[in-house]
This record gives structure tokens, sequence and C-alpha cells, in this order.
């Protein structure tokens, strides 16, 4: 698929967005981009399947934040769109990321990791976040603490679902999602979709707009600067308490 689209602007991306993009490095969008930014800013669940360097977490990440600037929170608690990394070095990208493409906006972030004290992450946690980025096993320590209200999410993006499910994070993902209201839209990105991957999106998807993507990498965009409510290194993941299985 050629790249039609000159400037994020052209794909409809609000002014803030698109020059905050510019201004982090990416001068026109990607194949990639340019075909999932109106899946997701519609409302659809994605399962996509793309290789690192591609564009992938643009292409998320600015329908979501789109989203989020256009629609009137819902009622309650707890963040407006939820994204889970792996582990730490990939939240803390994420969140570097998302702090930079919304530095001009209202929108509110966090990222929640291992490594640092709990007091300081639930005060972050109680705060009215707009988007929260956590690797699964903090966030599960979080939610056994009745921490983490999910009562206006609206948005689930589980990034690199194949390493968690390599993981073996089956089942905290699935009930991290089942904590979260039935109606919202979840994002799947893997670099290969796995049976494990495909049996997961059954279980947390409804009707998923299905995209498999083996175009060449484009370039990266240069290191944003750390997030202040990032962490240091992760401490190596306990086993979970055996917990109830969610109703989806």
């Amino acid at each position: 698929m050629d790249v039609l689209a000159e400037t994020f602007a052209e794909l409809n991306v609000v002014e803030t967005l698109a020059a905050a993009v510019q201004a982090v490095g990416f001068s026109k969008p990607t194949a990639l981009q340019e075909r999932l930014l109106p899946i997701i800013q519609g409302g659809a669940d994605v399962l996509l399947q793309a290789h690192s360097g591609s564009g992938r977490s643009l292409a998320y990440q600015l329908p979501m934040m789109q989203r989020l600037l256009e629609n009137e929170p819902r009622e309650g608690r707890g963040p407006r769109s939820l994204v889970l990394s792996p582990n730490r070095d990939a939240a803390m990208k994420v969140g570097r990321m998302i702090k930079d493409l919304g530095r001009d906006s209202p929108l509110r972030f966090g990222t929640v990791v291992g490594g640092r004290p709990y007091p300081m992450q639930h005060q972050l946690l109680r705060r009215p976040l707009d988007i929260l980025v956590a690797t699964p096993a903090r966030l599960m320590d979080h939610i056994r603490r009745g921490r983490v209200p999910f009562e206006r999410l609206e948005t689930l993006v589980i990034d690199r679902v194949d390493e968690m499910l390599d993981m073996g994070l089956e089942e905290d993902l699935a009930f991290i999602a089942g904590t979260a209201p039935g109606q919202r839209q979840t994002v799947l990105l893997a670099e290969r979709l796995s049976d494990a991957v495909e049996a997961l999106s059954e279980r947390l998807q409804r009707e998923p707009q299905r995209i498999e993507f083996d175009e060449p990498p484009a370039q990266a965009a240069s290191p944003a600067p750390v997030d202040e409510f990032e962490e240091p290194e992760a401490t190596a993941k306990q086993p979970a308490a055996k917990l109830p299985k969610p109703v989806l």
C-alpha cells in the first residue's frame, strides 16, 4: 500500500496532535498509520499483526488520544484509556511518547511499572487520568489492593500481546479486561498472530478488524524525554495470587 498522505493533518488528526507528531520527528504517516488511524478513530476493535518499526505505536496512540479529546468522559473513576506493555522498558517508552504527543493538550497521563514505592503510585492512580500505561504485574498488584477502578474505561490496548502470552500472562490479561466495562474498544497488537493470540482475541474482542501488515519497517523517531511518573528497573514478577475467573 502506497502512502498517499503527506501530513498527519490530511488524516484528520487535530492540529495539536499533528504538530506534536512533527515535533517528535515524524514528518509524514507510514503506510500502516494511514491505514490504521481511521479504523481506531472510528472505535472498532482491532487485531493487528505488524513488526516493530512499522509505526504501530503511533498508529494507535494518535487516534486513541484524539478520541479522548473529542468525546466527553464517562461518569465514574479511573483512567479513560489503558495501555498494557510487557515490561518496564516497553511501558516507559510508550509513556514517554504519549506524554510528548499530549504535551500541549489537556490530557492527563501516568505510567505504572514495578520498582517504585506503592504510595507514590497510589497517589497517581487517585488522579483523574485520561491514559494509564502499565505492566500487567504491577497493575494486578494495585487491582488486588482496590486502587484501580475502571468505571470510565473506553479503550484497552494490549501492546506486544504475543510477548505477554509467551510470558504466561493470559489469565492476568483476561482478568484485567474483565474488570473493565464491556462496552469498550479493545486493540491487540502483535508481531505474530499465534494460536494463543487468536484465542485471546476471541475472548476479549467483538468482531475485530483484522490487519496483517508486512511492509518494511519505517524509521523510528528519536527517544523522548523521561516521564516524571516513570519508574526504575522493575523487580522480577512474583507468582500472582489466585484470582476469580473474570466474567467477560
